[in-house]
């Protein structure tokens, strides 16, 4: 199997139902992270997976739409959430730019963890990040605003 992807399975609402499918999850686990502080701890990393991930395809369901192809996501933004924040932020399509622009600090904060991957393969440490219902609603909001967003100007 090769790993070159088939632009025409992939889609910019495929993209964003994967935002809002993740968001779904991640509520799930934070539900269950509630019922004790034993949960909170073992559910943590996926937890910031999924929210983390979901920020990151919400926000390039949004460029195909205006511009961008898959493999110059792939290619030019990769993982990197701060990257694909400043993609969204220049196509000024508000209120979706402005939302984002008011949460990139909150991103700016996860994405050193999200792109080294700490959330897929365990890393010992301290980490300083946003609460999870802090970015639960960011990947919220972004669910919401980018939906009428996928279509072309």
């Amino acid at each position: 199997m090769s790993n070159v992807v088939d632009e025409s399975r992939t889609t910019a609402i495929g993209l964003w139902t994967d935002a809002k499918d993740m968001l779904a999850a991640a509520e799930a686990l934070m539900q269950q992270q509630a019922k004790s502080s034993r949960e909170h701890m073992r559910l943590l990393s996926p937890t910031y997976f999924l929210l983390g991930h979901g920020i990151e395809v919400s926000l390039k369901s949004v460029l195909p739409a205006n511009g961008s192809s898959l493999d110059e996501l792939r290619k030019n933004l990769g993982h990197d959430l701060d990257k694909a924040v400043e993609r969204v932020i220049a196509l000024d399509l508000d209120p979706l730019s402005g939302f984002v622009a008011s949460n990139a600090s909150r991103v700016q904060m996860l994405n050193p963890y999200y792109r080294a991957k700490v959330f897929e393969y365990r890393v010992t440490g301290t980490m300083r990040l946003p609460p999870e219902g802090e970015i639960a609603a960011l990947l919220f909001g972004l669910v919401k605003l980018t939906t009428p967003k996928l279509e072309k100007r």
